[in-house]
């Protein structure tokens, strides 16, 4: 069942994105990429219930079995800023349902989304459509993809 996320539901959204990083993504960064994620998460923890409340950022989860299963969230309404599925729950379509979730919600007048892509999912938005719209950078030792999917 997906359905989109409350304020209630962050500390369990917020655990399920440090644990699935640590496991897949940050191996893929240097120590300082592992420690400017881990102090956004610790951000996030106090700015985004503020966020949720006033629709800046909006969260979709994906629950199986009443377990959170994975998480999609975006700012500015088009941009993909966290996304992600528990590893235990890999290869059974539930991002592809989170982001087909998403798109239904998107405001008629969007002409794209974006994500800057880590490593470890840049092939995964290939397969969605996304097309990449600059090099892999580096900022804060984050290493990322910009990417847009055109609506």
């Amino acid at each position: 069942m997906i359905r989109e996320l409350s304020v209630t539901d962050l500390p369990e959204a917020l655990g399920l994105v440090g644990r699935t990083f640590r496991r897949f993504v940050g191996p893929l960064f240097c120590e300082e990429g592992r420690d400017t994620y881990e102090q956004s998460l610790l951000e996030w923890q106090s700015q985004l219930p503020e966020q949720l409340e006033n629709g800046r950022v909006r969260m979709w989860g994906d629950f199986e079995e009443g377990k959170l299963a994975g998480v999609l969230a975006v700012r500015n309404k088009t941009h993909i800023f966290q996304f992600f599925v528990d590893g235990d729950y890999h290869r059974r379509g539930i991002a592809t349902r989170l982001f087909e979730t998403f798109c239904r919600a998107l405001p008629r007048n969007a002409k794209c989304i974006t994500v800057n892509a880590s490593p470890y999912a840049t092939e995964f938005y290939h397969r969605l459509g996304f097309h990449d719209t600059g090099a892999m950078q580096v900022q804060a030792g984050i290493r990322f993809t910009p990417m847009e999917y055109r609506l």
